[in-house]
């Protein structure tokens, strides 16, 4: 049973600092073409199951995926980034934003399937930024998530996530034989590969970019 960890492609974000940065940005032009080779490669894979955070950079990385593979992708809720949808930044402090609602998501990416813990109101109405304590426990449920999803041997799962997330994830999936925060910055479009046998994950490899020409690297 398989399980692809990518972060999504380059957002306007990741190419701006804290201050021009805003709550929910799309892909810049790198990031597009990043996600079209990403989904080229993993076309490759015997993927059945694909699933992405509610946000718009994660989105649109998935559906270059989706164009290929064919599949349905879950937008699921707790995939989003450490924090939840906020705008803002440290020094300022940071305010909790609505995002994209059930059905903005549907107009906009009409091959979805949606969670139903997303409301017409947006996926993190009236939510503050999200505590270092809150994201732990929804890393934990996120993993007994993809457990529950990977039922059977053919199972081959890819989730679009953020490289924040995807640290904490990958820090409750393999502590303590993995030192996640010495292995240096995780790239756009990104890809990382576990096993789970139903007791233990075994890491296959971690932060790949094998499948990106050299001038669309980027973290």
């Amino acid at each position: 049973m398989r399980l692809v960890l990518v972060r999504h492609a380059q957002s306007a974000n990741n190419a701006l600092p804290d201050h021009q940065r805003v709550h929910d940005p799309g892909l810049t032009d790198l990031g597009l073409e990043q996600a079209e080779q990403l989904g080229a490669w993993i076309k490759s894979m015997p993927v059945t199951a694909l699933w992405c955070s509610p946000f718009k950079r994660s989105l649109d990385t998935t559906e270059a995926i989706r164009r290929r593979c064919l599949l349905t992708p879950y937008v699921h809720i707790d995939l989003h980034e450490l924090g939840g949808c906020y705008s803002g930044y440290q020094a300022i402090g940071r305010t909790g934003e609505a995002g994209m609602g059930a059905s903005e998501l549907r107009k906009r990416y009409p091959d979805y399937a949606i969670d139903s813990q997303i409301t017409e109101d947006g996926w993190w109405f009236r939510k503050p930024f999200e505590s270092q304590s809150l994201c732990d426990q929804r890393t934990a449920r996120v993993i007994d998530w993809f457990k529950s999803q990977l039922n059977h041997a053919n199972d081959y799962a890819v989730a679009v996530i953020h490289a924040d997330f995807k640290r904490l994830i990958l820090k409750q999936m393999l502590s303590p034989g993995l030192d996640v925060e010495s292995l240096g910055p995780i790239f756009n479009a990104s890809a990382t590969a576990l096993r789970w046998d139903g007791k233990a994950w075994t890491l296959d490899f971690f932060n790949s970019i094998s499948h990106l020409p050299y001038p669309l690297h980027s973290e």
